[in-house]
């Protein structure tokens, strides 16, 4: 029991370091190309995301020269696809993460280096009642 869960440990881990080192490979080759592009969805890329967010925020942070970008989201689920995981990993920036999801501190420490950064993770639903502008 305790070696196939060092097991799945060690693979998810390497997986995930995998995904990123490849991903992040075609991101700075694409770099080169940020001062022609003229529509965003030639640079959509897709490594954490749904639909190629990571490329688009990669060049929207590039392009404004923010060393230390912070981001919010909300409805992350467990960290390992969304907006801004790639930032994390990339960044490691200030940011912070909403999901009323059951155990989400849990679910997200099993996906992330919580050390490379400074993420808050608040574990609750957003709705009228607890959302002001």
């Amino acid at each position: 029991m305790i070696k196939k869960y060092l097991y799945d440990l060690i693979l998810k881990r390497y997986q995930r370091k995998k995904i990123y080192m490849i991903g992040l490979s075609h991101v700075l080759s694409m770099r080169n190309n940020y001062s022609k592009i003229r529509l965003l969805k030639d640079v959509d890329y897709k490594i954490f995301s749904q639909n190629g967010e990571d490329g688009i925020l990669d060049y929207l942070i590039s392009s404004l020269k923010l060393d230390s970008p912070k981001f919010l989201e909300i409805g992350v689920g467990d960290f390992t696809e969304c907006n801004t995981r790639f930032i994390f990993e990339r960044c490691a920036p200030k940011g912070t993460i909403i999901d009323c999801m059951n155990n989400l501190e849990e679910n997200v420490k099993k996906n992330l280096d919580l050390w490379k950064g400074d993420l808050k993770i608040i574990n609750e639903k957003i709705d009228t009642d607890n959302f002001m502008i």
